[in-house]
């Protein structure tokens, strides 16, 4: 054996195996990573995106608020008909609703009313008060002209609910008006209709660059930046693109898939390579106006934190798999150097020397090193042992193997011997018990036989006797009619007694037929159990006495099917049916009920009837035959037994008597799987 080769195998092995496993768990490490990170990336898009669009949400709906709330002030004060009818009504409601107006104002920041230039000829009116210097205290705005309504540019948040007839939000727009230019408004309005007469919009606004900037701003990566478009999926911030591009048309159309995903969603992820080749994910998120903001960051900025982990990765591995291979080259050393030395001596022994011993430093090494030097030393010694045995033996083998010899055919003639008593003791036991059985059995035939017969035979004689008795009479002339009535009955009651006993003793016969005849029939088939037994009651209720009512109830999972001897089954369920009929507590209406089900592998089947309960001194011997024998119910007593042996031999199964949780007793049948 060369050491040497084994200590390099070694080396090789475990550096192969540690290398492996270190480049397994790099990538799998790395793949989660990615997936982690990736994870990460999307949520923290998600969840800045989402953030933003509840807080501009927050806006919009405090906007509709105030909009919703100066609308129904109005619609509920303002009255048509004293319209029409004073002159000096519309100045006064106006000076009415303006405290309303201003409060409104002072709460949210900027509150509106402008009247339709179409309700009176020649006046035009609006109360409009905003916070102009962001510091909380509001003023009133100057009223506008007619020449105002000349025009509907910029002005959408008039007419667009005036044509409409709806609320409606606008897009960004510029004005003039008051601030001068370079200021950009959002507007969210509400017409107010009463009988089909539009007599203004009321509304509220708030400055675009108010959070325009700080949407342009949102850092998120070197690459990050913020998207918001109208609901038409007009750009309205976007570092490239203006409102006059929409997320559909550009790149010849290449993006409208983005916006078909998004009209179907309020908010997710979107994977995408943009039009200068980059990968970036974006997070998007619908706002309350129909908006969408949206935050897009570039897949290689996300992935770079990877990239540089998985190099450091790769240098560990690399200075580990270094350290182990002179971890192992010292251990595989130390151990093959003393495996070496006890492979040395296994060389001596096999050549027979067995005088040369094991080193004793290496009997105390602890290791499993150590444990091979004690075995081998043992093995020298063992064979030292045996290899003087051996040649002791071989000097007297001939006398040994004589000896030995002339033992075992002593000890095989007595053991054949044995047998043939063993084999004859069997035999007579078998003899013993059948004759004891069929003793029994013929006793206990000739005591039930003995009733019936003795009751036909008495039948018979006392038949004769009044036979012999109407021929007397009428020899004598002393047979009136009166006379051969009476003795006619009387020998009708006596044939009744007659049959109805020679019919038991026939329904003994063939009882005992049954019994001593094979009941293992060979038509075992694969049977929906729910319509075996619904069919067999059935066919068992046809051959009752018309005088009998059965009612049956079969309890059974119509999907259970069971591999049975169909014929041996119904058998079983004939004599227990033929024992609950003659056992039953109310004769004339018999109610059993049939449970079965599967428990491992085994079909079971509780049967349920309405017979007297079998008393406790009974119950040892209630499947022997006669135990239930009744000459008045013309029960043989084989009802049970036939019962039993019918499930015990020809279907391999066994039946009990139980009692279940209501004090109720029942008969069980378990039977086994084809198997």
């Amino acid at each position: 054996m060369n050491i040497k080769k084994i200590r390099t195998k070694i080396v090789l092995v475990v550096l192969f195996c540690s290398i492996s496993l270190s480049v397994i768990l790099l990538i799998l490490t790395s793949n989660y990573s990615s997936l982690l990170m990736k994870s990460e990336s999307e949520e923290k898009l998600m969840n800045l995106t989402v953030g933003y669009a509840k807080k501009l949400d927050s806006e919009f709906l405090k906007k509709k608020t105030v909009a919703e709330n100066i609308e129904m002030y109005v619609r509920n004060t303002f009255d048509l008909d004293e319209f029409y009818k004073n002159d000096d009504y519309y100045d006064k409601y106006r000076d009415s609703i303006e405290p309303f107006i201003r409060m409104t104002a002072d709460r949210y920041g900027d509150a509106w009313i402008y009247f339709s230039p179409y309700l009176k000829k020649d006046e035009v009116h609006d109360i409009w008060y905003f916070d102009l210097n962001r510091d909380g205290k509001t003023e009133k705005m100057k009223e506008s002209n007619k020449d105002f309504y000349k025009t509907e540019i910029n002005k959408d948040w008039f007419f667009k609910p005036m044509h409409e007839k709806k609320a409606y939000w606008t897009d960004p727009y510029p004005t003039s008006q008051l601030f001068g230019t370079g200021i950009w408004w959002i507007s969210y309005s509400l017409p107010i209709f009463i009988d089909d007469t539009f007599i203004g919009a009321v509304g509220t606004d708030f400055i675009y660059q108010e959070f325009e900037n700080e949407i342009r701003n949102l850092n998120i990566y070197k690459t990050g930046y913020a998207i918001l478009t109208n609901s038409k999926y007009d750009f309205l911030i976007h570092p490239v693109y203006d409102k006059h591009d929409n997320l559909k048309t550009i790149d010849n159309g290449n993006y409208k898939w983005m916006s078909d995903y998004i009209d179907k969603r309020e908010k997710g992820i979107i994977e995408y390579t943009w039009i200068d080749g980059d990968e970036k994910i974006m997070a998007f998120s619908k706002l309350y106006n129909g908006w969408v903001i949206a935050i897009t960051a570039s897949k290689k900025e996300i992935y770079n934190v990877i990239k540089k982990q998985l190099l450091y990765m790769i240098t560990l591995v690399i200075i580990g798999s270094t350290i182990t291979a002179f971890i192992v080259y010292y251990l595989s050393f130390k151990l093959t150097n003393s495996l070496e030395k006890v492979t040395s001596r296994i060389k001596l022994i096999g050549k027979g020397n067995y005088e040369i011993e094991i080193p004793k430093y290496l009997l105390k090494d602890i290791s499993e090193v150590g444990t091979l030097a004690k075995s081998v030393e043992e093995m020298r010694i063992r064979q030292k042992k045996s290899f003087e045995e051996i040649t002791d033996y071989n000097s007297n083998l001939e006398e040994l193997v004589e000896m030995r010899t002339n033992e075992l055919k002593e000890m095989n003639n007595e053991l054949e011997i044995s047998f043939k008593n063993l084999k004859a003791t069997q035999e007579l036991l078998v003899e013993t018990q059948k004759f004891e059985a069929i003793s029994h059995l013929l006793i206990e035939i000739s005591h039930r036989m003995n009733t019936p017969l003795g009751n036909a035979k008495m039948s018979t004689s006392f038949v004769e006797s009044l036979i012999k008795k109407i021929k007397d009479n009428f020899k004598e002339n002393k047979l009136s009619k009166q006379k051969f009535i009476d003795n006619f009955n009387e020998m009708e009651k006596s044939i009744k007694i007659a049959s109805s006993s020679i019919d038991i003793s026939s329904e003994l016969i063939r009882d005992l037929q049954n019994i001593l005849v094979n009941t293992q029939t060979f038509d075992r088939n694969l049977v929906n159990m729910k319509i075996f037994l619904d069919s067999t009651f059935n066919y068992i209720k046809k051959r009752c006495s018309d005088k009998l009512t059965l009612y049956w109830s079969v309890d059974c999972d119509e999907n259970i099917e069971f591999s049975i001897y169909t014929k041996t089954l119904v058998e079983v369920f004939e004599n227990l049916v033929k024992y609950s009929l003659l056992n039953a507590i109310n004769i004339e209406v018999n109610m059993i009920r049939v449970v079965a089900k599967l428990e491992t592998n085994n079909l079971i089947i509780d049967y349920y009837d309405q017979s007297k309960p079998i008393l406790a001194e009974d119950r040892e011997h209630i499947f022997e035959p006669f135990t239930f024998n009744s000459f008045e119910t013309g029960s043989s007593g084989l009802e049970l037994h036939l019962a039993y042996t019918y499930i015990k031999r020809g279907l391999g199964g066994k039946i009990l008597y139980l009692k279940n949780s209501d004090d109720r007793y029942y008969f069980r049948i378990i039977l086994p799987s084809e198997k």
